[in-house]
């Protein structure tokens, strides 16, 4: 089959536009950068004019459902003079409230998907958090617009206050159970301007380092891949956040990589114990897959050395993620989702 060309994302900024209540981390003033402050009707214009080709609009930063039907029919009309060129909408949002008429306006306005923010499946985290809404609520929402056709996303997070190993595994059984089309997984950062900064300062809240961020999220990231999500985004790229305003926390601008990186070292690394250890190692991987090899500024190359072992990769037709590991002792084929 052959896939349409993947359209260009305009994404349009809407910062706490229909949030009834703001969740204790958020700024999203600081996530939308400098968008957050223009107008939406500029944005919309610097977005789309003299485009030719279909786009997929974005609406990020607010909570669509959140904003009275009337509030949202107009923002959306905003977008009708390059309807010509928006080839479909995305939005982002909070699950609640849910509200017929406001679903249908968003259908009608050509709204394919929708991504949900769900940080934690336990409810007494989602109340820490003032996210407003519980497993429970939120599962009526994403069983509604499933029925109404949507494609669904999820936004999950890692390292949030009181997350244990279990609230990890929660997550990977309601992932199993929710099946959704898109995945982005973000590690907790302490924005300025947000209650979390403050009590962070209290010493009330620790984020996580990054190699435990980047752990845990491996861990949500191996299990989309085992149950065929796609995961569009890991962490918080350079264009969503300005890094000035972090004041604390696993930020770092390739987390994606890093993760990617960690998963294909550990997989790596046990056939290696499964082979004895031996002194050399020759690894056929695909090319795609040599920087996961070599690590974020060789620091696997360097691992290897520390561990007195001589690394080395041929490229071969392997899929993504996998590879054959190669010694004196044998040789042992391997994909990142085998162990973790």
């Amino acid at each position: 089959m052959v896939r349409p060309p993947r359209q260009t994302l305009v994404p349009l900024f809407l910062p706490h536009q229909g949030c009834q209540r703001r969740c204790i981390y958020c700024n999203q003033s600081v996530i939308a950068g400098l968008g957050g402050e223009e107008s939406f009707s500029n944005q919309i214009d610097r977005g789309l004019s003299g485009r030719t080709e279909p786009v997929e609009v974005a609406l990020y930063s607010g909570n669509l459902f959140g904003l009275p039907a009337d509030e949202l029919l107009g923002l959306l009309r905003m977008l009708e003079p390059y309807q010509p060129v928006i080839g479909s909408i995305r939005i982002s949002t909070k699950p609640v409230p849910l509200d017929e008429r406001v679903v249908a306006i968003i259908q009608q306005a050509g709204v394919r998907t929708i991504e949900l923010g769900m940080p934690s499946f336990n409810d007494g985290i989602l109340a820490a958090l003032d996210r407003g809404y519980t497993t429970a609520e939120f599962y009526t929402s994403y069983r509604y617009l499933e029925r109404a056709g949507f494609t669904l996303g999820l936004q999950v997070m890692v390292g949030l206050p009181g997350e244990t190993e279990a609230d990890l595994e929660s997550m990977r059984r309601h992932l199993s159970a929710l099946q959704p089309s898109l995945l982005r997984i973000y590690p907790l950062v302490v924005l300025e301007g947000t209650r979390l900064h403050g009590i962070f300062r209290r010493g009330d809240f620790h984020p996580l380092d990054i190699d435990e961020a980047v752990r845990r999220a491996a861990l949500l990231y191996v299990h989309a891949l085992l149950e065929g999500v796609t995961v569009i985004r890991m962490g918080l790229s350079a264009d969503e956040v300005l890094e000035q305003h972090i004041v604390a926390g696993p930020y770092h601008p390739s987390f994606g990589f890093l993760v990617k990186a960690y998963v294909f070292m550990n997989a790596v690394m046990s056939a290696w114990a499964d082979l004895g250890q031996p002194p050399a190692l020759t690894i056929k991987l695909n090319s795609s897959d040599i920087p996961h090899l070599i690590g974020y500024k060789r620091r696997h190359i360097e691992q290897f050395e520390e561990l007195g072992v001589r690394l080395s990769w041929e490229t071969g037709s392997l899929e993504k993620g996998c590879f054959v590991a190669e010694s004196q002792a044998g040789r042992m084929g391997r994909c990142i989702t085998d162990r973790l």
